[in-house]
Order: C-alpha cells, then structure tokens, then sequence
C-alpha cells in the first residue's frame, strides 16, 4: 500500500463518525463504516497509525467484532492474534452489556484453544480482570435468583492481624465469597451454572445446592470439577437454621443458630445436642441433614436434644432456605447477634 493509499485510509476511519452524524442531519450522503473483516487486515498494516486506528473502530464495534476477532485469534498470524486478544479484552473491559458478556465468553473460548501463545494471552487476559468478572458474575447470579455471601468476619480478623504487625489500617482489603446458595428460587437453570465459572480465581467457597433448585446433581458435580476449592453442600427443601461445628465428637452439636431461623424460633440454643426428631434417633449432624429431606418447610417437628445434661422435647416449625446464611453470625462482646450488611 502506497503511502498516499495509508494515509488517505486512516483519514477515513478517522472523519467516518463525522459524516455519518452529518448525514443523520441530512447536510451529506453516509460513508458506510470500514467491514470488521478490512479492520482485522490492518492490524497487521507496518504504520502504527494504521493499526492503532484499526484497533479503535474495532473496540468501538462491540459485540459485531468479536466473532471476528476470535476468529482472527485462532488462524491469523501471530501479530495479529495476539492484537485481537488484547481488543477482546478491551471490549470486555468497557462493556457491562452483551458486548462486554460476549467478549468474555471469546476469551473463555481461547483459553482452551491449540496455539499456546493465545491461550496464554486469553488468560491473562481474563485473570488480570478477575475483579470485573466477579462483580459481573456475582450481580448475573443474583439477578437469576441465587444468592451470594461474602465473609463479614475477614475485616474483623484482618484488623487483628494488622494490629498484631503493628501495621496501619486494612479497610481496602476487599471481602471474599464465602458461599452461593442455588435454591428452588433459582431460574437460571443449568445453562445459569456457567456464571459461577466465572469465578476461577475464587477458593474455598461452599455452594449450597437445595433440592427444588432445577439443577441436576451431574450438572453440579461437573461445576466442581472445573472450579478449585468448590464445596458442594446438598441440602433439602426444609431448613432447622443451625450451624455445626464438631468439637472432639460427632454428636449433633449446635454451634450457632441463625438470626430468625426456625431453631432460633423454637427456642433451640447454642450448645444444645439435638439426639432426634420425631421417631428417627440422630447420632450426628449428618444424619439430621439426611433426615430433613423427608420434611417440608412449614412442617412441625419434635427435636429431642440434651441441654446441660437435661433431656428435652422441642416443637419446631421447619422453615425454607430464603434467610437462612452459612456465614457465622456476628456477635457483639455480650454474644448477642449483629445484624448482617
């Protein structure tokens, strides 16, 4: 390409938005904007002018670029798919929309491709803006009816631990995901399972798997094969709202009941042994789960437990799963619960 043939092409894509806003005024006739295809081929034009121009119209473009420039990673050469990664990840970094959703799923798609140098790039691309990815995933989740907590109690135990360095104050390191709950409230379906993929650079986090949920067992299992640290906790459709913690025995040991819950309601406390319910003898913690598969929220149960060697009888009406959080409650120094942000 002659010099004259360069120079009058960038002036194109340069004036391109300006005529086309002119002719919506009606003053001149559109110039119809370069194809994606004439883009991508300048990326490996030799004037940096050429490419940087190129490499803008096609960020502009969106989702009617990326298609293309996925397809330009996988086949062209090498300059110009390592270009086309890096523009992918510009899309997906300026766009909330399906543009920026379908850049991401270009990049997901090319970290399993066969060129080593694209799959390298791809994630980088996508580790490098874990944080976007998990404000996206987290608000997509939500938005399909499952539910996300993040630890209340890290910036409690950080202050700590910088108070014991001797170092000044921690309020910007940021909260983690601690657990997703998929409920019958969840209409994502399984196809919804990939937005917690998107949570690749997440560990130990437990999903609470509640039957109703419209998920597949399999459809699960294979989530938690592809994400490190992924906790599969399955779990019925009734709720007691007691958490467990297994001090030197298996007994059902309550460790902790949750704000509102049913147990709470019962009158169930912190140290209690629950030993059975209704017929059924519970021996440990497992064994209650098991057993409240078989109930339904809204349902009554009689709880035997053992409170300070004392056997007692407990009425509980079981609840569902709406309220119910595998986050620790946080107390005040007096051990009286603190309401959740």
């Amino acid at each position: 390409m002659t010099r004259f043939r360069r120079q009058l092409a960038i002036l194109c894509l340069a004036c391109c938005p300006l005529v086309c806003d002119l002719s919506v005024r009606g003053d001149e006739p559109s110039i119809p904007a370069p194809p994606v295809e004439m883009l991508i081929d300048q990326l490996n034009d030799p004037a940096f002018e050429m490419r940087s121009t190129a490499e803008e119209a096609l960020v502009q473009r969106g989702a009617d670029a990326v298609g293309a420039l996925a397809e330009a990673a996988r086949n062209r050469g090498p300059e110009v798919a390592l270009r086309a990664v890096f523009i992918l990840e510009r899309i997906f970094q300026r766009n909330e929309g399906p543009a920026g959703d379908a850049a991401e799923l270009a990049l997901e798609s090319l970290e399993r491709s066969e060129r080593a140098p694209i799959v390298d790039a791809a994630t980088r691309a996508l580790s490098g803006n874990h944080a976007i990815r998990e404000r996206r995933a987290v608000a997509a989740i939500r938005k399909l009816g499952g539910r996300v907590e993040y630890d209340e109690d890290l910036r409690a135990n950080a202050m700590i631990e910088n108070l014991v360095r001797d170092r000044v104050a921690m309020g910007d390191r940021p909260q983690q995901i601690r657990t997703i709950w998929i409920t019958k409230e969840w209409s994502g379906g399984e196809e919804g399972l990939r937005h917690l993929r998107r949570l690749s650079h997440v560990g130990d986090v437990s999903l609470y798997h509640i039957a109703g949920s419209g998920v597949s067992r399999e459809a699960v299992e294979a989530l938690a094969a592809d994400l490190q640290g992924l906790q599969v906790v399955r779990r019925g459709n009734a709720s007691l709202g007691i958490t467990h913690m297994p001090i030197g025995t298996n007994a059902c040991r309550v460790s902790d009941v949750v704000n509102g819950g049913a147990a709470e309601k019962a009158g169930i406390i912190p140290g209690d042994i629950i030993i059975g319910i209704d017929e059924t003898p519970i021996e440990k913690f497992d064994d209650l789960v098991s057993e409240l598969k078989n109930y339904e929220p809204g349902q009554e149960a009689d709880l035997r437990l053992i409170r300070n060697g004392q056997l007692k009888t407990i009425q509980v009406e079981l609840g569902g799963w709406d309220n119910v959080s595998a986050v620790r409650a946080r107390r005040d120094p007096f051990g009286n619960p603190l309401p959740r942000k």
